[in-house]
């Protein structure tokens, strides 16, 4: 008879965190940035339950992601907007 394994929280936290990078959400909305708090809020936790004293090469892995991705964060819609219309003013 097999025995049930559960799932630890770090592998909840880890399959979250990659689940992020692929742009592939199944809790948070599409096109959420990769943060700490976003990988809890992913695996279904309380963002504060990552913490680097719990689950230190985990968090070290989500700051070096962070800091190699080197792109600006999304923009809003609402920042696209006034983006351009602040062009099509500069046109007039």
């Amino acid at each position: 008879m097999p025995s049930y394994k559960p799932k630890t929280a770090e592998t909840t936290f880890r399959e979250a965190f990659e689940r992020l990078k692929a742009s592939s959400p199944k809790v948070v909305p599409p096109g959420t940035p990769v943060s700490q708090n976003n990988v809890a809020k992913e695996a279904g936790r309380d963002p504060s339950a990552l913490r680097k004293s719990r689950f230190p090469a985990l968090v070290e892995e989500i700051q070096i992601y962070l800091s190699t991705r080197g792109h600006e964060p999304p923009i809003s819609a609402r920042q696209r907007l006034l983006k351009a219309r602040q062009v099509s003013r500069s046109k007039s």
